[in-house]
């Protein structure tokens, strides 16, 4: 009976396993040409370690739990599709063709471009990788992300800018930055800092948050920078910012907060070591006993080492019993933090769009008396008016503050004494107030708590302008922009510090004010003529910069309450300055592109500069480039292969960075002539003095497999500069010792590989990236000496 029982128990069991599952089967076919296809997953959706593959006729079989709701069938190149059972046991799928990114929209300079059309060299990075690192400026966030950039930071304090080459450098004297443009309009860039803070400097981008940036495309060869002209050798940045988009509002709120912690902290002597070395550096150098720095310092009683030996073992041994102050260590903090919020609301409808952002950033430095705060707000808008007419403005303010201390290539900085001075005195004394009478430089600690150094920005940066279509494919563009930067810089020496003490106090304030207007007006021509698409562009733009400068200086303050140059007893220096140039530029592109198979850009910018002689007041900067899609072409009909481009080019580029306003001019300046006013001649003029020009051309290819499932990029260039801008050498009788001249030449050269595999799409994405580059740098000519050979 007990046997039965199992039996029947069993045979339930058994039942209950048939009932509880179910077998389903099918084939998944391609809808481009119906064909089947081996080789994709299918998972059931709740439960996706259950699964199977189709055979090599695109067919399977799965048996599933009777609960089943879901089933998902994947492939690479084919759009992943889910699909619900309803009861079904045969169920076939039809896949669509997935091409990643191939009608994706790069920007380039004045338009965009398709990403299967673009035949120049440009890379653009997106939102989500900016965002993957919390870090004060958006070029920071590339590095890594393009192939041939570099970006290195010049400094670990807060909010410092980045060293950015694109292709390597281009000039000896001049900015080897990119020209940064943002949503058309080329701002302001480069250090401001009028103070030296040993090898600190901003960038002038710092302003702009990441957080409000859509994408940021790089100009990385001529044929798509010369459309910038004369500021366009070191590459263009284009950074592009958020829009609005139709529907309802959407609100997103981003924080991260992350620590900092020094690593590779300096390691100094102890005071014992100090002196041991000391001892043996002066017997090394001729004095003749190895105690002498010892004894001549009072720390033993007797310089003859006979006498001495043993005093000195225990000496440099373990000089002081108690613990003392080691200054390196003082300098840092621990756990430095670094925040960042924004929030952002922005939508729209069919004739509206809004996006309104703000954000803030702190960071403070792993050294005393460094930190960085950044906050800005940006409203972008536009508005469509009627069927022909779109008007659209953009505005952001930010405010940023630096406090800084001297950086380590500084005689004075808290880092570079740390290391000098000589180990075991007292930072403090017993009333708690920083030491000064036995360091020969200065007190460490002190220099990093006392000296005041703070800067403050506040920036506006704005454009409107309206687009008006005249007829189908032709649209007539207006914009103006401006951008306008209050910078000031206050330093402040204490007269407790080693700086302030013979001065009683020390104070220095900078005052700058940058302004830039920037009109644009252009034609924009898009039309199909059959199998040729024809784009065009002709563009009108204006620019005016102007820089005033104001600086004060003063001693003797009553105490260190009182930090502003007005507080102080005796003006020791004063001076102000207003400069300014302008740039009248035109341009004209044409795009061309037939049966979708051979395309052609190509595009000329004439800039008229009043930096420049006479002589050269105007420079042209021609561009052309061609490609070629061979994958549309008959003969290469693969279904796995999604593209394969090639394409060259060759353009003309500018940099002017290396030359003041009125360096090609002879000027004079005020100059006292004893207690009397008066003027000397400060410059010498070369009517002939123009831009540096940077030639270069650039050859690869595209290669797409598995509908550009895995994307290669290669690229070859080479890049010479002629025309470098360099102080040459005058004889003295001239009055003179130097000219600035037109002379030299460089040349840059690499190849430049970039891979992308998008190994998961879906809910669930997985990208992998992979870039490498070489370049070579040779500076192959510099001034024609006294013989007129060229060195």
């Amino acid at each position: 009976m007990k046997k039965l029982s199992i039996f029947f128990a069993f045979l339930l069991f058994v039942g209950f396993q048939a009932t509880a599952q179910m077998q389903i089967s099918g084939t998944v076919t391609g809808a481009d040409d119906g064909l089947s296809i081996p080789g994709v997953s299918i998972v059931v959706k709740e439960n996706p370690t259950i699964g199977t593959t189709t055979d090599i006729d695109g067919k399977y079989s799965l048996t599933v739990p009777s609960e089943t709701q879901v089933l998902v069938f994947s492939f690479v190149g084919m759009a992943t599709k889910e699909e619900p059972i309803n009861g079904r046991s045969v169920i076939d799928v039809v896949l669509e063709s997935e091409v990643l990114e191939m009608d994706e929209v790069i920007v380039v300079g004045y338009g965009v471009r398709s990403k299967k059309n673009l035949i120049s060299s440009v890379s653009k990075v997106d939102a989500t990788e900016l965002q993957k690192v919390s870090i004060a400026s958006v070029d920071g966030a590339l590095q890594g992300n393009v192939v041939g950039l570099v970006v290195s930071q010049n400094s670990g304090a807060p909010g410092q800018g980045m060293s950015v080459r694109v292709r390597g450098v281009t000039t000896v004297s001049g900015s080897n930055q990119p020209l940064y443009v943002v949503d058309g309009v080329p701002i302001i860039t480069g250090n401001m800092n009028d103070d030296v803070y040993g090898g600190q400097g901003g960038n002038g981008i710092t302003n702009l948050s990441p957080a409000d940036i859509q994408s940021v495309e790089v100009l990385k060869d001529a044929s798509a920078a010369a459309i910038y002209g004369a500021r366009a050798s070191n590459g263009v940045v284009l950074i592009t910012t958020k829009k609005g988009k139709s529907g309802d509002a959407k609100i997103e709120f981003r924080t991260t907060y992350g620590i900092q912690n020094p690593i590779n902290k300096y390691k100094v002597f102890t005071t014992g070591q100090y002196y041991e070395f000391a001892d043996l550096a002066m017997y090394n150098g001729g004095i003749g006993n190895t105690s002498y720095w010892s004894w001549a310092n009072g720390w033993v009683s007797d310089p003859d080492l006979t006498t001495a030996d043993a005093e000195l073992a225990d000496f440099y041994a373990d000089v002081v019993d108690e613990p003392y102050d080691v200054y390196a260590d003082m300098l840092y903090r621990d756990n430095a933090p670094v925040w960042e919020s924004s929030l952002s609301v922005s939508g729209g409808n069919d004739k509206t769009s809004y996006y309104l952002g703000v954000s803030t950033f702190a960071q403070e430095g792993v050294l005393i008396g460094q930190d960085y705060d950044r906050k800005s707000a940006r409203l972008n808008v536009d508005q469509q008016a009627t069927e022909w007419l779109k008007i659209f403005g953009n505005v952001s303010i930010s405010k940023e503050e630096v406090n800084r201390i001297n950086g380590d290539n500084n005689i004075f900085a808290p880092t570079t004494t740390a290391v000098l001075e000589q180990p075991g005195w007292d930072v403090y004394d017993e009333n708690g107030i920083f030491t000064m009478d036995n360091f020969r430089f200065s007190n460490p600690v002190q220099m990093a708590h006392e000296i005041d150094g703070v800067s403050n920005n506040f920036r506006v940066l704005g454009s409107a302008g309206f687009r008006a279509t005249i007829i189908e494919g032709l649209t007539f563009n207006s914009t103006f922009s401006m951008d306008r930067i209050d910078f000031r810089e206050r330093r402040y020496y204490p007269a407790t510090t080693s700086q302030g003490s013979s001065t009683q106090g020390q104070a220095f304030m900078n005052a700058d004010t940058y302004d830039r207007w920037i009109t644009s007006t252009n034609l924009s021509f898009l039309k199909d003529y059959g199998d040729l698409n024809v784009n065009a562009l002709l563009v009108v733009e204006y620019q005016d910069h102007t820089s005033i400068f104001t600086n004060t200086q003063a001693n003797q303050f009553p105490s260190p309450m009182y930090r502003w140059p007005d507080s102080g007893a005796e003006a020791s220096g004063y001076g102000g300055s207003q400069t300014e140039n302008r740039l009248f530029s035109t341009i004209g592109r044409v795009g061309l592109i037939y049966s979708d198979k051979y395309l052609l850009d190509a595009s000329l910018r004439a800039d008229a500069s009043s930096k420049f002689g006479a002589d050269n007041s105007t420079g042209y900067f021609p561009a052309v480039s061609v490609g070629w899609k061979v994958h549309n072409e008959d003969f290469l009909n693969v279904d796995y292969i999604s593209e394969l481009k090639i394409k060259a080019g060759y353009g003309v580029t500018g940099n002017e960075s290396g030359i003041g306003n009125f360096a090609a001019r002879s000027a004079v300046t005020s100059k006292p002539y004893g207690s009397n006013p008066g003027v000397h001649v400060n410059t010498i003029g070369d009517a002939s003095l123009s831009w540096e020009t940077t030639s270069q051309i650039n050859a690869g290819f595209d290669f797409g497999l598995f509908r550009d499932r895995i994307h290669i990029e290669y690229q070859y260039f080479n890049k010479k500069t002629t025309d470098l801008l360099l102080d040459t050498p005058l004889p003295g009788s001239t009055g003179f010792t130097e000219i600035l001249r037109n002379v030299g030449e460089m040349e840059n050269s690499g190849h430049e590989i970039g891979i992308v595999g998008r190994i998961l799409t879906g809910d669930i994405t997985w990208t992998a990236t992979f870039n490498i580059g070489t370049l070579k740098n040779e500076v192959t000519a510099l001034y024609a000496g006294p013989d007129g050979n060229m060195q």
